[in-house]
């Protein structure tokens, strides 16, 4: 069957999210599906970078980005939404199916931390997101917020989470500095959304609850979703196993800042310095490797695509001492404010 884009590719500007019906055959799921099965152990499916998963992994994403590419204009030509390059974090979630849908809650609504401290700018950062294992069209999908019908409904949460990312709503008992913080909001409470704003961290309380207008679109593998990271979403449920994998494309000539790093408020500097991800180490690295405190996304894509063919070791170090980043970070010591 014909690929075929529901409402046009005109709904990112509205919606902020198309379905797009065939985009991939039997024979390319079983492709990009094969390394991961490969890789997981027992019947418990576990988050994998596809990239991680050797030369087969390397081809199932490089094979997906080229279908992304291949609808580059017409998204452009649709939507205005410039895309050039992908984010190299494709990755594959599983809905971590127990058969009790209690026992381990999917996780709520949220917009994604890293790639927003990585563009800055959201709305010009596209997800496709692509079940690969999904028994049934209405169960264990993806649900999405909607934004014009949020902008009508809350003009005010609207507002904060426009070209953002890293919001989540969330328990008032639960807030940054808490343990286990950013898994809050798995527990589905909606009490308040929490956002950066200026430096610090703002708590919005909806006037709506946002279930009542939110969107999940019946999808099988073949179908996928193009979402823009501004958009919210949350899984829908752990009724049946699933396995999806995300790709992601974004305007590689937007500048991204150093000092827009520095603002951030205390709880995502404390992530950036932990020695446990090195993600943060090498994204400050890329302006010390470029002498300039403005970069291009491409620029620091390539220079974290280069920074991650090493070993961790070499990443944690990059071309940034570790004084160095934590003097960017306005820290003392990891996970430590000045």
């Amino acid at each position: 069957m014909a690929m075929h884009v529901e409402g046009g590719w005109g709904e990112l500007n509205t919606r902020g999210f198309v379905v797009v019906r065939n985009f991939l055959s039997q024979e390319s799921l079983s492709m990009v599906l094969k390394p991961y099965l490969g890789k997981i152990k027992g019947e418990r499916f576990e988050f994998h970078p596809a990239r991680l998963l050797g030369p087969e992994g390397v081809a199932a994403v490089t094979y997906l980005e080229g279908r992304v590419r291949e609808l580059f204009p017409e998204i452009e030509a649709g939507s205005g939404l410039h895309l050039t390059t992908f984010d190299p974090f494709s990755t594959f979630f599983p809905n971590n199916y127990d058969g009790v849908e209690k026992r381990s809650p999917p996780a709520g609504w949220h917009s994604d931390p890293p790639p927003y401290h990585l563009f800055q700018d959201m709305s010009q950062y596209l997800n496709c997101w692509i079940p690969l294992i999904k028994p049934k069209a209405d169960t264990s999908g993806l649900t999405l917020l909607p934004m014009d019908a949020l902008r009508q409904a809350d003009p005010a949460i609207y507002e904060a989470i426009h070209r953002h990312g890293g919001a989540a709503f969330a328990s008032r008992k639960l807030l940054p500095g808490a343990p286990g913080y950013w898994h809050s909001h798995r527990n589905y409470e909606r009490e308040v959304l929490v956002i950066d704003r200026d430096g610090e961290l703002d708590y919005i309380t909806p006037k709506i609850d946002v279930d009542t207008i939110s969107v999940t679109p019946d999808i099988l593998p073949g179908d996928v979703i193009f979402a823009r990271g501004d958009v919210m979403h949350r899984a829908q449920d752990q009724l049946t196993n699933r396995v999806a994998i995300s790709v992601r494309s974004v305007n590689g000539d937007m500048k991204v800042h150093k000092e827009f790093l520095r603002r951030l408020p205390e709880f995502w500097r404390k992530g950036l310095a932990n020695p446990e991800h090195h993600f943060g180490a090498a994204l400050l690295a890329a302006f010390s490797f470029h002498g300039r405190e403005t970069l291009t996304v491409q620029e620091v894509l390539d220079y974290l695509t280069a920074v991650f063919r090493r070993s961790p070791a070499e990443v944690a170090v990059a071309e940034a001492t570790k004084g160095e980043l934590l003097s960017i970070l306005g820290l003392t010591e990891y996970g430590v404010i000045v």
